[in-house]
C-alpha cells in the first residue's frame, strides 16, 4: 500500500505550469514544498524541534484549486502516493528523489473561504 498523508505549511506561493500531456492535450500541474514541523523530548529533557520539507505535485482541478486558495505560509492536508522521480542533476550526475503525488487535498484553518469556491 502506498499511501501517504502530511500536514505542513507551504514554503512558497504556488505557480501553476501547464504541461503536455503526450496527446496533443494540456493539463495543469502544481509543484509545492511542504515544511512539516516536529516537536520532540530530547534526551536531557529539553524540547528539541525539527523541520522536514517534502516535495509535492498537484494535477489537473486539484492545481487549480491550490493555486487559487492557498499563498506561502498557509497550512494544507495532503493524501497522495509516493513515488520516485529519476532525473539528471546539473554536474550531469543520475540521481532520484521521492516525490509525492496528491491524490486529494484539506483546507486548513482560514484557507477556505466558502464564497469563493
Amino acid at each position: 500500500m502506498n499511501i501517504c498523508h502530511f500536514m505542513g505549511r507551504l514554503t512558497h506561493d504556488p505557480q501553476i505550469q501547464t504541461v503536455s500531456k503526450g496527446d496533443g492535450s494540456e493539463t495543469s500541474v502544481l509543484n509545492i514544498t511542504l515544511a512539516l514541523n516536529r516537536k520532540f523530548k530530547k534526551n536531557n529533557g529539553a524540547l528539541g524541534k525539527q523541520v522536514s520539507y517534502v516535495d509535492c505535485a498537484l494535477w489537473d482541478s486539484a492545481a487549480n484549486l491550490v493555486n487559487e486558495h492557498f499563498r506561502k505560509g498557509d497550512n494544507i492536508i495532503v493524501h497522495c502516493s509516493a513515488r520516485n522521480d529519476n532525473y539528471t542533476n546539473s554536474e550531469g550526475k543520475k540521481t532520484s528523489k521521492i516525490k509525492f503525488r496528491v491524490e486529494n487535498f484539506e483546507f486548513v484553518g482560514n484557507n477556505y473561504k466558502e464564497e469563493s469556491v
